[in-house]
């Protein structure tokens, strides 16, 4: 009797990143940040000075949906942004202390929310998880998956019989 067939692992992760979203989101409720703000403030903390269409590219959001996040996160006071600059239009945002102070309390919000979810799993198998994860992404920005896939799906396409 053969194993059961694996399913898809887009769908399995799909599932997964679903109910993290969903129970990080609660989480930060309290912290009165939404999902989307938290991945911008993690990301100006880890590279300051972003525009907000770096910020939507790295995100996987349109430029226009990230400015509503910019915005939003601007009134609130989590981040700053130059009234004009000197070239071009792009506006650098920037932690202030009460965004850097916010995302402190929101990483420990997220931090539970991980812990109860990989209490699952044994260290070994924590770090294992971890190690693949951390891999498989250096392998896609090394070695340029997305061309290649393009290029695969390219070629297949123009090779089919109309």
């Amino acid at each position: 009797m053969s194993p059961p067939k694996a399913e898809p692992l887009v769908d399995e992760l799909h599932r997964l990143f679903t109910m993290l979203r969903t129970q990080v989101s609660a989480a930060l409720a309290p912290v009165d940040v939404h999902f989307a703000q938290y991945v911008c403030l993690q990301m100006l903390s880890t590279a300051p000075d972003q525009s907000n269409a770096d910020l939507a590219r790295v995100a996987g959001v349109t430029p226009q949906a990230m400015n509503g996040v910019v915005l939003r996160m601007q009134q609130d006071g989590l981040i700053d942004r130059p009234d004009s600059v000197s070239f071009g239009r792009a506006r650098p945002a920037s932690l202030t202390a009460y965004g850097r102070r916010t995302l402190k309390r929101a990483d420990a919000a997220v931090r539970a929310v991980e812990e109860q979810v990989l209490s699952v799993l044994t260290d070994d198998e924590r770090n294992g998880l971890h190690a693949a994860l951390r891999a498989l992404a250096a392998s896609h920005r090394t070695s340029g998956s997305r061309r290649s896939i393009t290029a695969t799906n390219s070629r297949s396409q123009s090779r089919r019989v109309p």
